[in-house]
């Protein structure tokens, strides 16, 4: 008998020990079937690359003139999570549409590392003008360029347009990251301290 109460005792122990399986998410579920026609690097920074996930229509020739519209989408996640694979179906949506759809990889903000959400607006506007640089070559209009972001991914969106004093110092000011029109997910618009994310921007909100 006591040999088994505490193989019962031991059975409980580890089953409450068993963390619950994790719901799958159906993002990532439709992302996993998603693979971009060919993946860029816009540019080169603190050691690392970083990249443009492309997804061409159906029949597209690289290096064919065109003059398609693109559609940039830029992950969410707190400026600190996410990736491109996040807005994998978003591109390649618009992508099926004979859109050009494109998802921007940036930095994020980690624990101990210097980079700040600055840096993630810095590298959004630096993308934009890589589009814009090489559009020929993309196949797209410089005049039809949608961008489109989530959550922590709108405020870069609408920081394409609207912070025209943080940039790149290494990228070509000459050259205008304002999309033609933005499409703004649940966007994070207010950074003050009584909006979200002050905690990664402090005072620099008033900028």
């Amino acid at each position: 008998m006591k040999h088994l109460l505490f193989s019962l005792l031991l059975a409980a122990t580890v089953a409450a020990a068993e963390k619950p399986a994790k719901k799958p998410d159906p993002v990532d579920q439709i992302a996993a079937w998603c693979q971009p026609s060919q993946v860029l690097v816009y540019k080169h920074v603190a050691g690392r690359d970083l990249e443009l996930h492309v997804f061409a229509p159906k029949g597209a020739q690289p290096g064919k003139k065109a003059k398609r519209a693109c559609f940039v989408a830029i992950h969410g996640g707190g400026w600190q999570g996410g990736e491109p694979q996040r807005f994998y179906p978003f591109a390649e949506c618009f992508a099926s549409q004979g859109m050009l759809g494109i998802s921007v990889q940036y930095r994020l903000v980690k624990k101990g590392e210097p980079t700040t959400v600055f840096n993630c607006v810095e590298d959004i506007r630096s993308a934009m003008r890589y589009i814009k640089a090489h559009a020929e070559e993309l196949g797209i209009d410089p005049e039809k360029i949608v961008v489109c972001g989530g959550s922590a991914g709108g405020h870069l969106a609408a920081a394409t347009a609207l912070f025209d004093d943080v940039n790149d110092p290494q990228d070509d000011l000459s050259i205008d990251p304002t999309p033609t029109a933005m499409v703004l997910l649940f966007p994070v618009i207010d950074t003050s301290t009584e909006g979200y994310g002050n905690a990664k921007i402090g005072d620099d909100w008033k900028r």
